[in-house]
Order: C-alpha cells, then structure tokens, then sequence
C-alpha cells in the first residue's frame, strides 16, 4: 500500500470500511481507489468535471450498509451515490436545502447523512433513500 502512497500527490484522506475494502482520496487528481486488506488494487474511479461520476475536489465519503460509496463532492457542491465498484448510482437530493462546499460526511442509524457545509458553515442531515 505504501507503494501506491509514493506515487500519489496531494493525498487527501484515507479510510477503512468492514466491507473488506479501503477507500484513497486525493486533491487534484479527482478519483477514488479501492484496496483490500492486503493492500490489492481492486478499482479506481472518477474523473474532473461537473458529470455523472466526475468530481471537482472529492472531499469526503461514506460506505452504507449495501456497500454503497457516497462521496461529498465540494466544488460541485453534491453528494453522489456510487455502487461497491465505482459505477455511478443517483445524487443525494439536497435541493431543498442546498450545499456550497460540502467537506465530511457521515450516515446515521436511523438513514440520515449528516454532511459538514463548509461554504454555509453548518451541518446539514438529509434522509438517505437507499
């Protein structure tokens, strides 16, 4: 796993999910990588840009208890729902209460996300329609 680390620039945040699977974000370079516990590539994905699946700045994410990733995207100000191999599920609807700059977030027991809103300087919970 390290090796990966070396060649990366900017790494931005690192988590582990029980789904026997780890999550690498990284500033500027707008993709998430998949790990397993020994360290194994298994996906990558993402890409820049304002589209399904395409970020500007990924900053934070969540893993539900389908192994569903969800991904705080804080220049697109959005949160978007991808399955356990990257591929492009739905957006979380935040229309009624928008985002600007969505940093961390966190799925709740009961399925809510709390998201940090970073540009409105608050927490904001939106139910999680699975």
């Amino acid at each position: 796993l390290s090796l990966y680390l070396a060649y990366l620039t900017f790494p931005k945040q690192f988590q582990i999910y029980p789904s026997v699977k780890c999550k690498l974000q990284y500033k500027n370079v707008f993709l998430l990588l998949g790990f397993d516990h020994n360290g194994e590539f298994l996906f990558c994905f993402g890409s820049n840009g304002e589209g399904n699946g395409q970020f500007n700045a990924p900053t934070g994410m969540a893993v539900d208890s389908q192994d569903n990733i969800l991904v705080a995207d804080w220049g697109n100000s959005r949160i978007q729902v991808f399955d356990s191999q990257g591929s492009f599920l739905s957006f979380v609807n935040t229309l009624a209460c928008p985002l600007y700059g969505p940093q961390g977030l966190s799925l709740t027991p009961d399925g809510h996300i709390v998201v940090a809103d970073s540009g409105n300087h608050c927490f904001k919970l939106y139910k999680y329609l699975q």
